[in-house]
């Protein structure tokens, strides 16, 4: 009898085999991603919509907001669908949740938050700030690549996966330079969509500075496109109710700080913008707040000891010859202790301070860059509500308040052309075509100079654009010498400078206030201008520090055509040019107290009856009548006799005018005053 398996014959055996594989399919458990009855999502969209409890909801609240986004079922597109929706939330809660959906687990996520962050205009400031937290060279390599650059790689057009970012992201750091290399160009092109990675990247060491450059050039060097384009088509149709909603205003208005000091909050800080140039050098690595409260502590231990050497040594001795005899004895201790306790004092309160100083960004020291190279930016400085006119508060002890002192909250520094393109956009935009460039005097840091740019700019009321150059003063009285000899090697940069602001930023009018020392090199530096004609509205020399014979017979007749009108503020109480004389031999343009410099197209104003502060030499921001006569200048361009000045009898053809006698209790003849706070 034949086998059973012979017996099988071909057309059975395929049965079988079928009936096989349908038993194992029917028991074997479906594969992870295959859609099976039990877990298919309905395909009704009327019941995915229904599926949404937000949708159910006539107002959405910030908790809604949070709970959806914590929900791994719904989170994908709580932004996208729900976000302008919220109408009640504040700015500051709509930022706080688009930041943390930022760290959120969903790629989709993150990737939705950047999109609202770019249309709010809060993308910028979130990134500036992680960067500035990740450290300084990071902060070096972000300002190094936010700049407009001629041509940028075009993004690829298919839809990368989030581990494809990681990935690259990583080979920033990758030992192979053309790994980083590769990488760097495919994140650049990639744009927007590798910023949520990016920002993790900048709590790493060793990708921090390549992270921060790449959201340089993709955030700040062109305004981002959105990144919905890279978004994946909703799977679920938003109602037509919520088709088009709008975003709120106070979502879509840009958060920058203000640029103008037009809307001035009595009752709150204003931030004044001031674009500036300088041929000081970059400190990389200033003296940190420990460091110098290290070295206040140990000045102050010096000074207790020696206070113990001199108890220990002379206690007990009451005789008038014992007395006398240690008093010779202390005066070196005693020399010792003061200077000491002083420099101690003085360390302590400058780390107290810098250690709770909001500043941020560069930071300039004391001697020139290399090669006298400008460097170019702009400063934020905060104007206190309770500021009073001709002052810049600053504190006596201790850290500085944006209550009650003008603060320096910010150095950014950039590259020349995006200056001058910032400074002609300014000016297309409520400055009426003007601009003012204040040049600093001696004794004068660049912080200094900056603060006191802001002030007044804001004391006058300006409505153009204000712009300084610092060139490198020591910043300190013993270094008269030094800074003489600065101001001398910076007169080429000082008149590079003033024919760069006249040639790249298309200004209609430009004012020039120089004060001091640094009114010697830009009397120089307009007289040695190239071309001919009028480049400058006005040109105010504020207590020059200059020899008057140079200044009258060499540099005058030159520089009158330069400008509409030249103004020289002159006073014989500034001390501070007295001494200038004695030390260089020689009359100076500003000390009218032997002679005053007359001459036609020159309005010489003598300032001396004035009350004046320290040592009479910056009365040109502090004195309320001069500061009223500088606007009538630069706003109107009107000659002394229309200013309300008086003419001081001085058997001369052109006489010099002096300012009639002020009641400080007096209001102002300026009707806008009365709106000042």
């Amino acid at each position: 009898m034949p086998s059973t398996r012979r017996c099988l014959t071909p057309c059975v055996r395929p049965r079988f085999a079928r009936l096989a594989m349908m038993i194992v399919l029917c028991l074997a458990p479906a594969a992870p991603g295959q859609d099976t009855a039990r877990t298919a999502p309905p395909t009704d969209p009327a019941a995915q919509i229904d599926s949404d409890p937000l949708f159910r909801k006539s107002r959405v609240t910030f908790q809604d907001l949070q709970t959806a986004l914590a929900d791994p079922a719904r989170r994908d597109n709580v932004i996208q669908r729900h976000f302008a929706r919220a109408t009640e939330l504040t700015d500051d809660q709509r930022r706080d949740l688009l930041q943390s959906a930022l760290k959120n687990p969903s790629w989709q996520v993150r990737q939705q938050a950047v999109d609202r962050l770019v249309q709010s205009g809060w993308l910028k400031p979130l990134v500036r700030k992680r960067v500035t937290e990740a450290g300084f060279q990071a902060e070096l390599a972000f300002r190094d690549a936010a700049l407009p650059e001629a041509s940028r790689p075009l993004a690829p057009p298919e839809v990368v996966s989030p581990e494809y970012i990681s990935a690259l992201v990583q080979d920033l750091k990758s030992p192979s330079a053309q790994k980083q290399f590769a990488a760097d160009r495919q994140l650049e092109a990639l744009g927007p969509v590798v910023v949520p990675d990016l920002l993790q990247a900048l709590s790493d060491p060793d990708l921090a500075t390549p992270a921060a450059a790449l959201l340089g050039r993709i955030v700040v060097a062109g305004e981002p496109a959105v990144v919905a384009e890279h978004m994946p088509a909703p799977d679920i149709p938003v109602p037509e109710a919520f088709v088009g909603t709008p975003m709120p205003k106070a979502v879509i208005e840009s958060r920058e700080a203000p640029e103008l000091v037009r809307e001035v909050d009595p009752f709150q800080p204003t931030t004044v913008r001031v674009h500036f140039g300088t041929n000081r050098e970059v400190i990389s690595s200033p003296v940190s707040a420990e460091q110098h409260l290290k070295n206040g502590v140990a000045a102050m231990l010096l000074a207790l000891i020696v206070s113990w050497y001199i108890y220990r040594r002379y206690r007990g001795r009451h005789s008038d010859a014992a007395v006398q005899q240690a008093g010779c004895g202390m005066l070196v201790p005693a020399g010792l202790l003061v200077l000491a306790a002083a420099w101690g004092l003085v360390q302590l309160n400058t780390g107290w301070r810098q250690h709770y100083s909001e500043h941020q960004g560069a930071t300039f020291g004391g001697h020139r860059a290399p090669g006298s190279q400008i460097s170019f930016g702009y400063c934020d400085v905060s104007i206190p509500p309770t500021h009073q006119v001709g002052e810049v508060e600053r504190p006596k002890l201790g850290a500085e308040d944006e209550r009650d002192h003008v603060v320096l909250k910010r150095t950014q520094l950039q590259r020349d052309q995006e200056f001058f393109d910032a400074v002609r956009s300014r000016l297309t935009t409520g400055t009426n075509g003007q601009c003012f460039v204040f040049v600093h005097g001696f004794n004068v840091t660049f912080d200094d100079a900056a603060r006191r740019t802001a002030q007044i700019h804001y004391d006058l009321r300006f409505e153009g654009v204000p712009i300084f150059f610092s060139w490198p003063s020591r910043g300190s009285f013993r270094h008269y010498f030094s800074d003489r000899n600065e101001i001398l090697v910076s007169r080429q940069a000082i008149r590079q400078f003033l024919s760069d602001v006249a040639n790249r930023t298309s200004a209609e009018k430009i004012h020039v206030i120089a004060h001091s020392m640094g009114a010697d090199a830009v009397c120089q530096a307009i007289a040695e201008l190239d071309g001919e004609g009028r480049i400058f509205e006005q040109v105010i020399l504020a207590a020059p520090d200059i020899d008057a014979e140079v200044f009258e017979f060499q540099l005058l007749p030159k520089m009158k055509p330069r400008a509409r009108r030249t103004t020289l503020y002159c006073s014989r109480n500034d001390l501070a040019l007295y001494a200038s004389n004695r030390f260089n031999d020689s009359r100076r343009a500003g000390d009218s107290s032997v002679q005053l410099v007359l001459s036609e197209g020159l309005d010489t104003v003598d300032a001396s009856d004035m009350d004046t502060e320290l040592l009479g030499h910056s009365y040109y921001g502090s004195c309320q009548p001069l500061i009223d006569d500088v606007r009538q200048i630069l706003t109107a361009n009107l000659p002394p006799p229309e200013r309300q000045l008086e003419p001081r009898p001085m058997g001369h053809v052109v006489p010099a005018w002096t300012f009639r006698p002020w009641d400080p209790d007096a209001r102002s003849a300026d009707p806008q005053d009365s709106e000042r706070p």
